[in-house]
């Protein structure tokens, strides 16, 4: 397993390193890290920018562009951070004063496996924002996807199978306006082809 750590304090530094490279679970690497190790007082802006370089560097060093997992070692993050922690792929928040390495390494081997070890406070307001953001979508008229009712349809017969003409004929439009449609989609989410928006809204669980 390779880890990719980050932190300002040079003390604390050697000594992650130094324990990391003693523990078999782990492998303290550069840009072919699957995890990415952050110890800091706090999030900020600046801190931030640091992990996002380091997520790019090393997304852009593996074959499929996959962004490495994210486990912070802080003292404070506010909210406003959090939403940005999670699109970075979230796996772990630890309490810098109180976490101990075995705590650490076990929020890193479980974020290598590709799970979460969140504090439940966290995960309830996740919870609460994603209810919240699922009401002001809908207000809308799109889901958590960024479909609509129509695209969302549309993209549950393609996935079915149903070749154009045959999805138009089931909701009564043309293939002009299926087609049309398709292209809306892809061009607002940035999708390759039907095939990749298909995929998306496999993804995302909106079909």
């Amino acid at each position: 397993m390779a880890t990719r750590v980050l932190c300002a304090d040079p003390v604390l530094r050697e000594a992650a390193d130094a324990y990391l490279n003693g523990r078999p679970e782990v492998e303290v690497a550069g840009e072919t890290a699957d995890v990415v190790l952050v110890f800091a007082d706090a999030v900020d802006l600046d801190l931030r920018a640091e992990v996002e370089a380091v997520v790019a560097e090393i997304a852009a060093a593996h074959d499929t562009g996959t962004a490495p997992r994210l486990v912070l070692v802080v003292e404070e993050m506010e909210e406003r951070h959090l939403w940005w922690a999670v699109a970075h792929e979230l796996s772990a928040v630890l309490a810098r004063s109180s976490a101990s390495w075995d705590e650490v390494i076990s929020a890193v081997v479980t974020a290598r496996a590709g799970g979460a070890d969140l504090p439940s406070a966290t995960v309830g307001w996740l919870l609460d924002e994603i209810r919240s953001m699922d009401t002001r979508l809908a207000a809308v008229g799109v889901n958590r996807a960024g479909l609509t009712t129509r695209e969302t349809e549309i993209l549950r017969l393609f996935a079915a199978g149903l070749e154009t003409a045959d999805v138009a004929r089931r909701l009564n439009y043309s293939e002009r306006t299926i087609k049309s449609v398709v292209h809306a989609v892809k061009t607002r989410l940035g999708l390759r082809n039907r095939a990749h928006a298909v995929a998306h809204a496999l993804r995302i669980g909106a079909i």
